[in-house]
């Protein structure tokens, strides 16, 4: 009895551990545009951690703006992000792809500031002449009376 008992817990244990904890959705979101999402939901995070008024004065709201561009909603979202977080590996390689998209838009910018920061020395300012009006006055006055 007790080796039955085994066999079925050992079965029971091993036939749970093949499904996946979350069901998939039915409105899933295909996994190249979950990562899309993230990648966009990381950049206007961290333009509203630098600059909170950007997003402000343009009144953009990031959810908002993730909802309205890949037309869908904050059930739609949360449902596949759920998903995609049950299966811990294939979610931190989405992650990872996004880092490194990160860091690439990041090394290209850093890039693009050095080389015009190269570009655009500054221009050394003319020496101001001090003239005196005065002896200018003179001086045409003087030309004038030449001519004449």
């Amino acid at each position: 009895m007790k080796k039955v008992l085994c066999f079925f817990t050992a079965l029971l244990l091993l036939s749970s551990c093949q499904q996946t904890a979350v069901e998939k959705p039915d409105n899933l979101i295909d996994e190249e545009v979950m990562e899309n999402i993230l990648y966009d939901l990381a950049v206007l995070e961290s333009i509203k951690s630098n600059n909170p008024s950007s997003l402000e004065k343009k009144n953009i709201t990031p959810s908002t703006y993730i909802y309205q561009k890949y037309d869908i909603d904050s059930l739609q979202f949360v449902s596949s992000n759920h998903y995609y977080a049950s299966d811990v590996h294939e979610y931190m390689k989405m992650y990872q792809r996004v880092e490194e998209r990160l860091t690439a838009e990041k090394n290209k910018f850093d890039t693009l500031v050095a080389n015009n920061t190269k570009k655009l020395k500054p221009k050394k300012p003319k020496p101001l002449q001090n003239v005196d009006s005065i002896k200018r006055g003179i001086k045409l006055k003087e030309k004038l009376q030449q001519k004449d």
